[in-house]
């Protein structure tokens, strides 16, 4: 006589719970009821969830339990045995509707077992029903528990972080968020990406360098834009609550930063600069910046390749496809960076009080939108209460859609003001301005100098003797905001 096979499930919700002998206490007692019903039970054949939310997560989301169904399906079992049902479901309609109808419908003959209940389990048993809504029941209670005191936390006057993860390069006190010993790595991630450097070329090199990750394994592309995304490295505390998609939170300010504000704006500018012009890591350093003078056209980039006495070469070109004329890469990149590096030595102090200057220009025009808009507003107020005392609904509709549009441009504008008053402190502004003193333009790569021929230079234009003519900007800030047109040289 063949012996039965069984197959066994068993979960703990949080990592919290790694400390206690949750999983041990479970497999102990799914074995011993095994034995006792005459099944064989395999430590292979006992999946586990850990640290997975039963409430938070379907069926359908556990590996463990998804990794359960496909072994069933795919091999003969008798039995599947679990500790209690709260080991298997918190939703109530989870497990029945994502893996028990499935499985009975393959399997008709395969038995349910609880060891808490003893007997045969069924979703159509009247006490699973009443044990079911019971379980959803305390896990709806402990969730808004958690989220109430989210709320103290968040709304109290000394804001404090709810229990979490917590950032790399922090630990937390009394919870507020402290830097640790890792707060250098952070720094130096947006560093790199100040340069122009892309996630994934930072995450290899952070891997040859051996520098541990945040989860102890390799650096990836997607951990790298995570941290650079993450607004608690300028002190910002951000909270958006599962479940609750009304309720976020956003406090600035809160704890100490890892990440001065013009080192982020620049992360942020280089974006910008990448979806404009595409890739930074590139030998055409100049690219979409080159005209011709006869033509007026922009000169393309190209790579082209020879053979010489049976030998192949390689070498790249910019060219005018509308007369054909071109020019050899690498004398242009070596001629033009050279004339920049010139203009970056010659013209650091001169620029940067140019670049204070731009910026004080350009508040000015903001602090004049934001007055205009004030004035809007008050208009629509007016409007809004003359079409309250007409009752007339698509006047009131559009009177409402007209001061949302006010108010979304007001924040935006508010908004930008604050940065460029953050930009104008020398703490600030120097982050930027002061790492183009003393550059060696030829020892920098080539994302290096492709990012700073993108801030600095408008536009070059070629004649076909060879004679270049640059137009220079004076503002390398430029993409942070709308600045004027100015030239130097």
């Amino acid at each position: 006589m063949s012996m039965k096979k069984a197959a066994g499930y068993i979960r703990r919700s949080s990592s919290q719970q790694k400390d206690n002998d949750s999983f041990e206490i479970q497999k102990l007692a799914i074995t011993e009821f095994a034995k006792r019903a005459g099944y064989v039970l395999a430590d292979e054949f006992i999946f586990e969830d850990d640290a997975v939310s039963a409430y938070k997560k379907s069926a359908y989301q556990r590996r463990g339990l998804m990794l359960l169904k496909k072994t069933i399906l795919e091999n003969d079992f008798d039995a599947v045995i679990f500790y209690d049902f709260s080991r298997i479901d918190r939703k109530v309609y989870s497990f029945v509707s994502e893996f028990y109808y499935d499985v009975i419908q393959a399997k008709p003959h395969l038995k349910f077992y609880s060891t808490t209940k003893g007997t045969e389990w069924s979703p159509e048993d009247l006490d699973v029903k009443l044990f079911l809504i019971l379980a959803n029941a305390e896990s709806m209670d402990k969730a808004r528990r958690t989220i109430d005191s989210h709320h103290r936390n968040l709304k109290g006057e000394n804001k404090k972080r709810p229990g979490a993860c917590v950032p790399y390069g922090y630990d937390v006190r009394d919870k507020v968020l402290v830097p640790n010993q890792y707060a250098s790595i952070i720094l130096f991630i947006f560093y790199l990406a100040s340069w122009g450097h892309s996630m994934k070329s930072i995450a290899s090199l952070l891997n040859e360098v051996k520098i541990e990750s945040p989860r102890n394994g390799v650096w990836r592309s997607s951990t790298v834009e995570h941290i650079l995304k993450n607004p608690a490295y300028l002190g910002h505390l951000a909270w958006d609550m599962e479940h609750t998609s009304q309720m976020t939170f956003f406090y600035e300010n809160v704890h100490e930063p890892i990440v001065p504000f013009a080192l982020h704006k620049v992360v942020q500018m280089n974006n910008e600069l990448k979806k404009k012009y595409h890739k930074l890591d590139t030998p055409f350093i100049f690219a979409d910046l080159l005209y011709c003078k006869t033509c007026k056209q922009q000169l393309q980039h190209r790579n082209a390749s020879t053979k010489k006495a049976g030998k192949s070469y390689t070498y790249m070109k910019y060219q005018c496809t509308h007369c054909q004329y071109e020019l050899d890469t690498k004398q242009v990149n070596a001629y033009l960076l050279k004339d920049l590096e010139h203009k970056l030595q010659c013209a650091t102090k001169f620029r940067h009080k140019e670049v204070i200057k731009d910026i004080n220009a350009t508040l000015k025009v903001f602090h004049s939108r934001l007055s205009q808009l004030k004035e809007k507003k008050e208009r629509i107020e007016y409007n809004e209460q003359h079409a309250h005392n007409l009752d007339n609904a698509d006047l009131l509709i559009a009177v409402e859609n007209a001061k949302q549009q006010v108010l979304s441009e007001f924040q935006e504008v508010n908004l930008r003001i604050l940065e460029m008053e953050l930009l104008l402190r020398d703490s600030e502004l120097n982050v930027f301005l002061e790492r183009f003193e003393r550059l060696t333009l030829n020892s920098l790569s080539n994302t290096e100098n492709r990012l700073i021929t993108l801030y600095f230079i408008q536009r070059v234009s070629i004649n076909k003797q060879g004679r270049f003519s640059v137009e220079y900007s004076i503002n390398p800030l430029k993409f942070l905001y709308q600045p004027r047109e100015n030239s130097i040289g």
